[in-house]
């Protein structure tokens, strides 16, 4: 899998610009492109939004290529349910009210989940308590 570098020098050589030029465009400096390109810095969420305006892309496009962002859902993977479902969330009259339904929504899901493992024999419920733990503390380190 290509990393963010490979991704932005990929795009850049296909305009058939140089590190100057995409620079220019995005309102960044050469160096900023090459330590990016060499994977020697992680641009910042405001260098990398310029720097894909620049190309005339978007960010999440430049992110799923690199990897670093899961591959965008199509129409034939979400239910008439669960587009209903997204649709009434980002229909929400103000930017709290949608919050507090994705946090119920998240609560629900947690819940069903919860109801799962309660219905699983108590080895293999077990065996996924210990996974998670286990992923838990690998995150914190």
């Amino acid at each position: 899998m290509p990393d963010l570098g490979d991704v932005l020098r990929r795009y850049r050589e296909r305009r058939g610009w140089s590190m100057g030029q995409l620079a220019l465009f995005s309102g960044t400096s050469k160096a900023t492109i090459s330590k990016i390109e060499a994977n020697a810095r992680s641009p910042k969420v405001e260098t990398l939004a310029a720097i894909a305006e620049g190309l005339e892309i978007s960010v999440d496009q430049m992110l799923i290529e690199a990897g670093l962002l899961p591959p965008r859902l199509s129409s034939d993977d979400i239910s008439p349910q669960e587009q209903n479902l997204l649709n009434v969330i980002r229909s929400s009259p103000t930017p709290h009210f949608r919050q507090r339904l994705l946090e119920i929504v998240t609560e629900l899901a947690t819940v069903a989940r919860d109801a799962d493992l309660a219905r699983m024999p108590t080895a293999e419920r077990l065996r996924l308590v210990a996974e998670e733990q286990e992923e838990y503390r690998e995150e914190e380190t």
